[in-house]
């Protein structure tokens, strides 16, 4: 390795013991080895660039950058979802700790137009998409669809691209996905389970890059959460087909992140912002 090459793995392992050193609480010794092995998969697998913003769509709900802690307390999942982007966001997205700490703010509506905005979008999609949101509901075996590019998408902790395909097993302690315990395949003929979810969801991810829809999730057996954008612990989107009681402002949802604000469209769904 050159003089250079050692300085530069010198100064980025120094920044991540200083930020790790700055870890929430709930974060155990355990666990912090677990989290130092996803940051270090990710940066083999994502390829270095200088562009500012330039993988800011693999911080979107469910893709390779917003890692989840799915094993932690609902209220440490919310806390962690905000220092991953702190840590990743400093490695990955080229810039200022102030451009970084307002970036959130992007996913956040706090007035009528956008929420008009919003439900019109739900709204169109909806519309078409109601026959294959039913499908994929009643399948078992699917419990996250997330859409980047119509070749690049996440079935369950299985991420696919036209050159690699990663499936991810969740850290033993924390629960990460993605994690550093993954085995990575050239074809999804090793994976049949995760190749029929594939084309059983070929129609529904379409309609997602169509109308802008990060992920689809199925939380319990019927019931649906249907993720359209956001960034951190701040999401937007609309439930399906609630069977219990109606979400509630201050409610935590399946991913560990709190409702801010909460419309009755009807039927059973329900437009939610979190925050």
């Amino acid at each position: 390795m050159t003089q250079a090459g050692r300085a530069l793995v010198f100064i980025f392992l120094l920044f991540h013991q200083q930020a790790l050193a700055n870890r929430p609480a709930f974060l155990t010794a355990e666990m912090d080895n677990e989290y130092r092995q996803v940051i270090n998969h990710l940066s083999e697998v994502l390829p270095a660039t200088d562009l500012p913003l330039a993988y800011l769509t693999l911080f979107l709900p469910m893709n390779l950058l917003d890692v989840r802690a799915t094993k932690l307390s609902p209220q440490s999942q919310q806390e962690f979802s905000n220092f991953n982007l702190g840590v990743l966001g400093h490695q990955f997205l080229n810039i200022n700790k102030q451009q970084l700490s307002r970036l959130p703010n992007i996913a956040i509506c706090q007035n009528d137009d956008c929420l008009k905005e919003r439900l019109d979008q739900i709204n169109q999609f909806l519309t078409v998409a109601n026959p294959f949101i039913e499908e994929i509901t009643s399948l078992k075996a699917l419990k996250v669809v997330q859409h980047t590019a119509p070749e690049v998408f996440r079935i369950n902790n299985t991420f696919i691209t036209p050159t690699d395909i990663i499936d991810y097993t969740p850290s033993a302690e924390a629960g990460f996905v993605p994690s550093g315990n993954y085995t990575q395949w050239k074809s999804l003929s090793a994976l049949p389970d995760i190749a029929r979810l594939v084309t059983q969801t070929a129609d529904i991810r379409e309609l997602m890059g169509l109308f802008s829809v990060s992920a689809i999730v199925n939380i319990t057996a019927g019931n649906t959460d249907i993720i359209f954008s956001g960034i951190s612990d701040n999401h937007w989107g609309v439930l399906m087909n609630l069977k219990a009681k109606a979400p509630e402002k201050g409610q935590v949802n399946a991913q560990g992140l709190e409702y801010e604000k909460i419309v009755d469209l009807g039927d059973g769904r329900y437009y939610y912002q979190t925050n």
